[in-house]
């Protein structure tokens, strides 16, 4: 690989961390809004989903910025947004205003989905912490 591609593999892993860390740390603010929006979305066990999902998001977003275990971490990146695509942005279930909102949410998510396949393909770049 050469240095425009690690170049380009740190800042695309900076931009998809900062995603992230800023839902989390939106979650940790407005607690226990996230339960709430999970009851709402028919989420089971919303207060573990709201704590599961708020810790998915801060520790994929720090370990993302860092480059550890990036191949594996963008896949499970890939699954657990798959799912809250899934639960909050089901837009063929909506009616009105309701749904543009939501549709551009979803295919917003599947287009960050397809940005984690391609980490997981091409792996950190050479500034991070596994390089490989």
């Amino acid at each position: 690989m050469n240095k425009q591609s690690d170049v380009g593999l740190l800042i695309g892993r900076l931009f998809m961390a900062v995603l992230f860390l800023w839902a989390g740390l939106g979650k940790v603010r407005g607690w226990p809004g996230p339960v709430g929006m999970m009851q709402a979305d028919h989420v089971p066990f919303p207060w573990l989903g709201a704590i599961f999902a708020t810790a998915v998001e801060l520790a994929g977003g720090a370990l993302l910025v860092l480059g550890v275990r990036t191949r594996i971490l963008a896949l499970a990146m890939a699954i657990y947004t798959a799912a809250t695509t899934y639960f909050a942005h089901r837009f063929w279930l909506l009616h009105g205003a309701a749904v543009l909102p939501a549709e551009i949410n979803f295919y917003k998510n599947v287009a960050i989905i397809g940005g984690f396949f391609l980490l997981a393909s091409a792996g950190p770049g050479r500034f991070a912490v596994d390089r490989r």
